[in-house]
């Protein structure tokens, strides 16, 4: 499930510092965290994130730029309840991706698509896919 999987990095067994304050700040925070990212969804986020980057977005603020720039287009295939995300919104979900689940889940999609050959890559204006 690209959500579960995705959404949050795992932190056990690695010295990323105290695991216990971590889980309690998180715990501490979720009220807020749902109420946040019930306003966003996730797939959202990700797409307009990375059409952002292969127009040359280099940051969150391009991302937000790019969003608002582009909403008609965007609202033809993304659900957009409240509109184009803030900035501080994609720094924070970005940052909670697990970058290995996030290439995984972009990659079977990709394969699924039939855009890429199994092995191959795919270059998109200098950014490169696997």
């Amino acid at each position: 499930m690209l959500i579960v999987k995705v959404l949050y990095r795992e932190t056990k067994g690695k010295s990323r510092g105290n695991n216990r304050a971590e889980a309690n700040s998180i715990r501490k925070h979720k009220a807020q965290i749902g109420k946040r990212s019930a306003l966003t969804k996730l797939v959202d986020i990700i797409v307009i994130g990375l059409l952002s980057t292969i127009c040359l977005g280099e940051d969150f603020v391009d991302m937000e730029t790019f969003g608002k720039k582009k909403i008609e287009w965007l609202k033809t295939f993304l659900e957009l309840p409240n509109g184009i995300p803030d900035s501080d919104t994609f720094r924070r979900m970005f940052e909670r991706l697990n970058p290995d689940e996030l290439h995984k889940c972009l990659n079977e999609w990709l394969m699924s698509a039939q855009l890429s050959p199994k092995g191959k890559t795919i270059n998109i204006d200098g950014k490169t896919i696997w």
